[in-house]
C-alpha cells in the first residue's frame, strides 16, 4: 500500500477520473486489496496519509474506507484504522457466531445503550448477542465469566463490576485464550484489547465548564480511590482543569462515598443522596457539584430538593450520563455524556479482529473522546 509506483498510478486515476473522488480512491484501493500484496490483518496506512497519498481530503478518504468496509473488504475501528479481513473461508468462526455481552447491570443506562450498539452491530454481521446480567453482584459476575468459555460463545465484550472484583476469572479467561474485549475498565497486569471513553478529559470538561461560568469552588461527588479506573480518571480531570485556573483543589471538594451500589433497585441513588444532604446543609452559597454518574447527579438533586436548595441559581451541577432524567428534569441538566454507539462498535470491531487467524498479539486500548452537553443547569457567577 506504500509502494510509490501504487501510489502514483493511484493519483493518475484519480486525477482522471470524472466520478466522485472517494469512488475513484476507493477503486484504487479495491484493486490493491484484490492483488493479495495485503494479508488478512494487515492495516492500512492512516487516514492521513493516504490523503496526502492521494491529494484529497481527510473526508474523501474515510468515504472511501466506509465504501469498501460496507462491501466487507475491510474492518474499520475507530481511532484504530482499517485492516484487511480474513476471507470467509479462512475464518476461524461461521458467520452465524455468538457472541457474550458481560455487564455490571443490564439496568444502568450507560449498559442499555452499549447492549444496543453491541446488539446493531452484532446483527449487521450475522452475530447472535448474548448478555450476562450480574446485577452488581460480584458472586454473579465469577460464575458468568467462568462459564463463558462453555456456553457456546466465541468472545465476549466485558463491561466488570470494578476493577478489583473477580480479577482471578478475568485473568483466567486470558491464559484459556478465550478472546474478549474490556469495556470502561482498566485493570492492571490485565493485557487485553480495551475500549474507554477519555474520562480523564470528561471531568475536565465538566470543570472546565464550570469555571469558564465564574464559579471558584466546585464540588466532585464521586466515590472511593482505585473502586474504578473511571472515577479516578474523572477526578483527575477535574483537578487538572482546577489546576490551570490557579484553582488549588481542596480535599473536602471532593465528597467520597464509600458504597456505591448501596442504595436498592427503587432508590439506587439513595446512598449518594445521603451523602450529599449533610454537606448541602452547611455549605456556603451559590456552589457548584460535579456527579460522578446518573446516580451520583440523581441522589445531589434529590436532596436539592428536599433542602429547597434552587438549580442552578443555589447550586449549579454538572452530571455524567446523557440520561433521560437529567435530559427532562426541571431545569434540564448540563452532562459530561459517553459516545456509547461509538464504544459498542469498537469495541465488536476489536473483537472481530482478535477473532482472526492472524490476530496481532499486542493488546490495543482505544479512548473514545466525551461530549459535554450544555443544558440550563449553570448559573454564571460574578466575582465581588
Amino acid at each position: 500500500m506504500s509502494d510509490p509506483e501504487n501510489v502514483k498510478s493511484a493519483r493518475g486515476v484519480v486525477s482522471g477520473d470524472r466520478r466522485p473522488l472517494y469512488r475513484s480512491i476507493a477503486d484504487c484501493l479495491r484493486r490493491e486489496l484484490a492483488s493479495g500484496k495485503l494479508e488478512p490483518g494487515a492495516k492500512l496506512p492512516p487516514v492521513r496519509d493516504l490523503a496526502n497519498q492521494f491529494k484529497v481530503s481527510v473526508i474523501t478518504v474515510s468515504k472511501a474506507l466506509r465504501t469498501l468496509e460496507s462491501e466487507g473488504r475491510l474492518t474499520c475501528i475507530p481511532a484504530v484504522g482499517a485492516f484487511v479481513p480474513a476471507p470467509p473461508e479462512a475464518r476461524p468462526v461461521p458467520r452465524h457466531m455468538t457472541i457474550a455481552f458481560a455487564t455490571v447491570a443490564i439496568e444502568e443506562a450507560f449498559t442499555q445503550g452499549l447492549a444496543a450498539s453491541l446488539e446493531a452491530a452484532c446483527r449487521s454481521r450475522g452475530w447472535i448477542l448474548q448478555i450476562h446480567n450480574a446485577r452488581t453482584d460480584p458472586s454473579v459476575e465469577a460464575e458468568a465469566l467462568t462459564r463463558l468459555p462453555r456456553t457456546g460463545t466465541r468472545g465476549a465484550v466485558i463491561l466488570p463490576i470494578s476493577d478489583d472484583a473477580n480479577i482471578e476469572a478475568l485473568f483466567r479467561l486470558k491464559f484459556n485464550k478465550f478472546p474478549f474485549v474490556l469495556v470502561d475498565r482498566r485493570i492492571e497486569g490485565l493485557r487485553v484489547d480495551a475500549v474507554e471513553s477519555d474520562h480523564e478529559q470528561g471531568g475536565y470538561l465538566a470543570a472546565k465548564h464550570l469555571i469558564a461560568r465564574g464559579h471558584r469552588r466546585v464540588l466532585m461527588l464521586t466515590c472511593q480511590p482505585g473502586m474504578f479506573s473511571s472515577a479516578d480518571d474523572r477526578v483527575r480531570g477535574y483537578e487538572r482543569a482546577l489546576t490551570e485556573a490557579g484553582i488549588v483543589p481542596q480535599a473536602q471538594w471532593k465528597l467520597r462515598l464509600e458504597d456505591t451500589q448501596g442504595g436498592n433497585a427503587d432508590r439506587p441513588w439513595g446512598t449518594w443522596y445521603q451523602q450529599v444532604l449533610p454537606v448541602l446543609k452547611n455549605i456556603e452559597l451559590p456552589t457548584a457539584v460535579i456527579a460522578l454518574n446518573s446516580y451520583a447527579g440523581r441522589g445531589l438533586l434529590e436532596a436539592c430538593r428536599e433542602l429547597k436548595l434552587r438549580i442552578p441559581e443555589d447550586v449549579s451541577v454538572v452530571s455524567f450520563d446523557a440520561t433521560e432524567f437529567l435530559e427532562g428534569y426541571h431545569p434540564p441538566i448540563t452532562v459530561v455524556a459517553q459516545r456509547i454507539p461509538q464504544i459498542g462498535q469498537t469495541a465488536l470491531g476489536l473483537l472481530e479482529r482478535r477473532l482472526l487467524p492472524d490476530a496481532p498479539p499486542d493488546a490495543q486500548r482505544v479512548l473514545i473522546e466525551m461530549d459535554l452537553i450544555e443544558r440550563k443547569s449553570v448559573r454564571d457567577v460574578v466575582a465581588g
